[in-house]
């Protein structure tokens, strides 16, 4: 299946991003939900074939997915993996299918690209400048299902403590590895 990606972005949920997953939920709004998928990338992946940001100008809005090149299945099959899962997310997270406008590819067409339209009923653009997926102007106001103000406190507190130990672990990573 040259599609696995996208199959597996459309069967995933939330909660594979861990306690990121958990307070994106539980926040307020889809922009603070994308902000703390894409800031607490480090807790649920170590993706050293890409990065993840979310990119905002005025209402407009893209969550994009950096990838390295050259392109070959694998690099096709996580950004798939990636750009679907976060589909399927924005979904759950809102119970909108209306957020999404498009999803922006940027190596050429594969030929599974008719499983794009399963993955991405919003419409595909391949041969792009990047990987993302354009939201609708405003989306980054809409609610949540699940907001959960004291426990999305909770849980972005402890994502923090997370974090400061991935960053110290990667400074001893980093020391060692200078020596």
């Amino acid at each position: 299946h040259p599609d696995i990606g996208l199959i597996l972005g459309r069967q995933s949920s939330i909660t594979r991003f861990g306690y990121a997953g958990l307070a994106a939920m539980t926040a307020h709004t889809l922009g603070d939900a994308l902000n703390i998928i894409t800031d607490y990338e480090p807790l649920y992946g170590r993706c050293y074939r890409g990065s993840s940001r979310l990119a905002v100008s005025g209402q407009n809005a893209q969550l994009e997915f950096y990838s390295i090149a050259p392109y070959n299945d694998y690099t096709y099959f996580v950004v798939d993996a990636v750009l679907s899962g976060w589909y399927q997310s924005i979904i759950w997270m809102t119970g909108r299918r209306d957020l999404v406008t498009q999803a922006l590819i940027e190596f050429p067409t594969p030929a599974y690209y008719e499983a794009y339209s399963q993955a991405f009923p919003c419409g595909t653009r391949f041969h792009q400048e990047l990987n993302a997926l354009t939201l609708k102007p405003g989306a980054l106001a809409t609610p949540l299902l699940h907001t959960n103000p004291g426990l999305h406190q909770s849980l972005k507190q402890k994502c923090n403590e997370l974090l400061a130990q991935v960053a110290m672990a990667d400074s001893f990573r980093n020391k060692v590895l200078k020596v």
